[in-house]
Parts: structure tokens; C-alpha cells; sequence
């Protein structure tokens, strides 16, 4: 059993949120609100009951905590950069969603509704591209399957533990992180893993190489 809890980062003019509480869309409309602004954009994503033909009968969220906060707030800065924006959230759910239940808000509020509907649309697009955030579709039929929102910044590898999905990881002797071979599914392709040792300085280079890559992603 995995405990998940919700995480959140703010400043004076945004909030990213990871919560396995459902998704107050209300709460977030109060906050950006103001006397300044004439426009507020919203962006609800909920679980649909249905993908490529399969009934889904739910949603099952895990993220890379820190990490996506960052990312996620990285994209609330360049909104703010690139449009004339008051206040911006951004919330996703984390753990169960069923059916018809909210995944994800991002709201903003700005003078102008040119900037409010452009910044909504370029944040949904980006946090599918750079945010580590998996997801496992449920059916009917009890089987699953897990996909990722972020393709560039995921973990090499990962496991499936019962309902969760792991950055496969071993903690050798000498500070060395030692990688057993092995063969799984990785976002649906077939991958050989040989034995092979990671220090800790490659692991910090490979963290910062996912930097790198939400970062180019983001920016572009």
C-alpha cells in the first residue's frame, strides 16, 4: 500500500497542486479572482468511459512528486512571461479517478481573455509533453494498462508493484545504484535491460538531463 498525500508548491501569483482529494474547481476560480481582471480561463480534464474501442471504468494517477511540482511550475513562469496574466493554478489529481470525476484544472485570470485562453491552451499542451505524471487505464474487464503523460522526461525504467508504478532502482554496496538485468513493458515496447551500475554522479547527470528535456520542451 502506497500513502499518498497531497503536494503543493505557491507563490503570490500561482499554485501547482498534486492531491488525491478531489478537485475543488470552485476553490481554484475564488483565488485567481480580482477587482483587475476581466477575464478567467479554465481548462477541466475528468475521466471519459471509453479509449480506442475498451470501456474504462477508471483512472489511476501516480507522479514523480518533486519533480512534476517543478515542472509545473515552471510552466505557470513562462505563462506569466509570455502573457499579461494575474494569477494562474494548476492541480492534478493524483491516485483514483473515476469516471466523470475532474483529473486535471488549470485556471487563470487576466485583464484580457485573449491572454487567459491562450495561456490555458499552451499550459494543457505542455504538461502532456514535460510533466511525470503516469496513468492507468482501468476497464471492465479488470485488466490495465499504464501510459505516460510526460514521453521525454519519464524514468528509464520502472516496474509495476501490484497497482503502482516504481523507478526501478536497487541501492548497491560503494554508493553504486545496480540495475539487474531484466525485460518489461515500458509504455507499451519491449526493452532488454543489461546489468549495469549507475554512480551517483551518472544518476545526478541522468536527473539533470530530464531537467534539461522539460526544460527545452517548456520553452518551446
Amino acid at each position: 500500500f502506497m500513502m499518498m498525500m497531497m503536494e503543493e508548491d505557491r507563490t503570490d501569483r500561482s499554485v501547482v497542486r498534486l492531491t488525491p482529494n478531489a478537485v475543488d474547481v470552485m476553490e481554484h476560480l475564488m483565488w485567481v479572482r480580482s477587482g483587475s481582471t476581466g477575464a478567467t480561463s479554465m481548462f477541466v480534464g475528468t475521466t471519459r468511459d471509453h479509449f480506442q474501442g475498451r470501456n474504462v471504468s477508471t483512472l489511476f494517477y501516480e507522479a514523480y512528486g518533486k519533480m512534476a511540482l517543478k515542472e509545473m511550475m515552471k510552466l505557470c513562469d513562462v505563462m506569466h512571461e509570455r502573457w499579461d496574466l494575474h494569477r494562474s493554478v494548476v492541480v492534478h489529481k493524483i491516485g483514483e479517478c473515476p469516471v466523470e470525476d475532474v483529473s486535471i484544472a488549470i485556471v487563470v485570470s487576466a485583464p484580457h481573455r485573449k491572454d487567459a485562453l491562450r495561456a490555458v491552451d499552451f499550459c494543457i499542451n505542455k504538461l502532456k509533453l514535460v510533466v511525470p505524471i503516469w496513468k492507468k487505464e482501468i476497464y471492465v474487464e479488470g485488466d490495465g494498462e499504464w501510459k505516460a503523460n510526460c514521453k521525454g522526461c519519464a524514468p528509464s525504467s520502472f516496474e509495476e508493484d501490484g497497482d503502482h508504478l516504481h523507478a526501478r532502482h536497487k541501492h548497491g554496496h560503494n554508493n553504486h545504484h545496480e540495475h539487474k538485468h531484466h525485460e518489461h513493458n515500458h509504455y507499451g515496447h519491449n526493452h532488454n535491460h543489461d546489468s549495469h551500475k549507475h554512480t551517483h554522479g551518472e544518476k545526478e547527470k541522468h536527473n539533470n538531463n530530464m531537467d534539461d528535456n522539460c526544460e527545452a520542451a517548456i520553452q518551446a
